[in-house]
C-alpha cells in the first residue's frame, strides 16, 4: 500500500498539469507525439545525470556538497551546474523531438511541448527523490519542483514558438529567441535552486507564488492568441 501511494504521488502532479495544458490547447496534439516528447524529457534528465558526473571529474563544484559551499559557489552551482545544464538538456530534447514536427503548426503547440518535456524531466526526478525521501518529499515536490519545472517548460516553449516564427524571415531574431529559450528558464531555475539550497523558505514561497501566477497569466494569453504559424499575424 505504501509503495502504491508513493507511485501515485510521483505520477499524479505530472498527470494533472499535463491534462490541464492539453485541455486548453485549441488544436489537440497527437498523443503519440506528446508521449515521445514526455519520454524526451525523461531522457533529458538522464543526460543531465551523465553530463554532471562527467563534468564533475574536471570541475569539482558539480559534485560538491551544497552544505559545504560558500555563497559564490552556491550561486554558480545553482545557475550553471544545475540551472544551465538541466535547462540546456531539456532544450536539446525539446528541439530534437518537436521543433521541426509537422504537427507544430500553431503558436501554442510549442508551449504544450515545452511543458510536456519538463514534466518528463520532473517524472524521472520524482522517482529518485520520492523513493529516497518518502511521501512528505513527494507531496512537497507536487507543489514546488514539479510545477516549477512545468513553468520553465512553458517559458521555453513560448520562446521557441517565437523562434520558429522568425526562422525563415529573420534568422538572427530567431536565434535570439532560441537563446532566450535556454536563458530565461535557466535564470528562473537558478533562483529557485538558490533559495532551496540555502533554505530560504520564505523567499522560495514568494518566488514560486510569483512564478506560478505569471506563468498562468502568460499561458492563458498565449492560448487566446493561438494562431496558425502560416498566418503571419502572431504577436
Amino acid at each position: 500500500m505504501g509503495l502504491i501511494l508513493l507511485i501515485v504521488v510521483m505520477i499524479l502532479p505530472i498527470y494533472v498539469i499535463g491534462k490541464v495544458v492539453y485541455s486548453i490547447d485549441k488544436e489537440k496534439e497527437p498523443k503519440v507525439l506528446l508521449t515521445e516528447i514526455l519520454f524526451g524529457g525523461v531522457l533529458s534528465c538522464i543526460f543531465v545525470v551523465t553530463l554532471s558526473y562527467t563534468l564533475g571529474e574536471f570541475i569539482p563544484l558539480f559534485l560538491k556538497d551544497v552544505n559545504l559551499m560558500n555563497k559564490v559557489e552556491l550561486i554558480i552551482y545553482s545557475f550553471v551546474c544545475v540551472g544551465l545544464v538541466e535547462e540546456g538538456c531539456k532544450f536539446y530534447l525539446l528541439y530534437l523531438t518537436s521543433y521541426y514536427s509537422k504537427d507544430f503548426n500553431y503558436s501554442f503547440d510549442m508551449v504544450v511541448y515545452g511543458v510536456y518535456t519538463a514534466l518528463g524531466f520532473a517524472l524521472f526526478e520524482n522517482v529518485f527523490y520520492i523513493l529516497g525521501g518518502g511521501l512528505v518529499t513527494g507531496i512537497a515536490r507536487a507543489f514546488t519542483a514539479v510545477p516549477a519545472h512545468a513553468s520553465n517548460g512553458a517559458f521555453m516553449g513560448m520562446m521557441l514558438s517565437r523562434a520558429k516564427w522568425y526562422e525563415a524571415t529573420k534568422p538572427k531574431k530567431s536565434l535570439a529567441y532560441k537563446i532566450l529559450a535556454v536563458l530565461i528558464p535557466t535564470l528562473l531555475h537558478g533562483v529557485y535552486d538558490m533559495f532551496a539550497f540555502s533554505n530560504q523558505i520564505t523567499y522560495l514561497i514568494g518566488f514560486l507564488a510569483t512564478l506560478f501566477t505569471v506563468t498562468v497569466m502568460l499561458v492563458k494569453k498565449k492560448q487566446k492568441q493561438d494562431v496558425s504559424m502560416n498566418s503571419y499575424t502572431i504577436e
